[in-house]
């Protein structure tokens, strides 16, 4: 599985998400989960799960993610 995070910086916190990706037996899987870190510690949401058909359409979602949370003040 391949991973990416990011983070972005609120007012008296960090929010977080983390993207796992990968091939999951014969479906490709794309795994999000949202979080935040406080003063009263690390937190993650349950993950949302999206199932492809083939490797490219997992690719253009990865790609198309990666484009929004650049546009905004995400940070890899």
């Amino acid at each position: 599985m391949n991973s990416l995070y990011y983070t972005l910086k609120d007012r008296k916190s960090l929010k977080t998400l983390r993207i796992e990706y990968g091939q999951l037996g014969l479906k490709f899987v794309l795994r999000m989960f949202e979080g935040q870190i406080d003063r009263r510690g690390e937190r993650e949401n349950l993950p949302k799960e999206i199932l492809f058909e083939s490797e490219h359409e997992l690719l253009k979602k990865i790609h198309h993610i990666k484009n929004e949370h650049k546009e905004s003040e995400w940070s890899e």
